[in-house]
This record gives structure tokens, C-alpha cells and sequence, in this order.
């Protein structure tokens, strides 16, 4: 690789890490895993404050043990460089003003961080559709 050259880095939606904890058997589960095996091998994943913040709610509100939760937030840490500004914060309000629902601004956040520091972002969440129309960055809804 030059040093040109910079990797491909890939946002993934809380959604797709609290798959890769649970049901086991279920395709969803089994899908994420992978993704997420093949993203942290290659050292393309990218996770913004938010992600942590959701994987901690989530994790918490499904009953898993604090020191897991612990455990797993630290690994997913280590993939979380960049802060979230209040100019991202505008402009996630602002997307969500422009398609009036302001009660998706956490994927709205999620998606203009990708914006920013990412070249694509995946998701299991069928309510990113709405974004499509407005931006140009790559949405894969699995």
C-alpha cells in the first residue's frame, strides 16, 4: 500500500454488534459476526461515541451483565477515534428537519458521521431508506 493509499473504512450501525451478541442460530447473528470478524482483521471498521453510547442502553436493557458489557464496550473502543461536534449534531438536525422526522436523529447522526469519516455504512435498519434520497454515501441496509 502507498501512502496514498488509504483503506476503505466501513460504519456499521449499533445494530449490526448487538445481532453478533444474540440468537446465535438466527441469519442475523451469523451475518454480523462475520462482518464484523472480517471488518476488525482488516482494521476497516470505523464506530462513532454514539455507537457506544446505544451498545451500552441496549446491552443494559436486555439484561446482559454489567461486566460484559463492560468488556464488550472496550473492545469496540478501540474503533471509535473521532468525537462528535456540534456541526455534525446541526446537520443531522437539519436532515432530519428536511425530512420531517426529527425522531430519527440518531440514525441521522449515524449516517453523517459515516459521512464524514467513513466510505460506506451498514445496517440492518430498513428506516435508513428515508436517507437515500438525500444523500450520496452509500447506505447498504442488509
Amino acid at each position: 500500500m502507498t501512502s496514498s493509499t488509504r483503506s476503505i473504512m466501513i460504519y456499521i450501525d449499533t445494530n449490526i454488534i448487538i445481532y453478533s451478541y444474540f440468537n446465535p442460530e438466527d441469519s442475523k447473528h451469523i451475518t454480523s459476526k462475520h462482518i464484523i470478524e472480517e471488518l476488525m482483521s482488516e482494521n476497516n471498521l470505523i464506530l462513532s461515541p454514539l455507537t457506544l453510547q446505544e451498545l451500552i442502553f441496549v446491552f443494559n436493557k436486555l439484561g446482559m451483565d454489567k461486566r460484559e458489557i463492560f468488556e464488550i464496550y472496550e473492545l469496540f473502543s478501540k474503533y471509535s477515534k473521532y468525537s462528535l461536534s456540534i456541526k455534525l449534531i446541526k446537520d443531522s438536525c437539519q436532515l432530519c428537519f428536511d425530512i420531517d422526522s426529527l425522531r430519527r436523529i440518531n440514525d441521522a447522526v449515524h449516517l453523517k458521521f459515516a459521512e464524514k469519516y467513513a466510505d460506506k455504512l451498514i445496517t440492518f435498519d430498513n428506516d435508513f431508506k428515508i436517507f437515500q434520497g438525500h444523500t450520496d454515501f452509500e447506505i447498504e441496509i442488509l
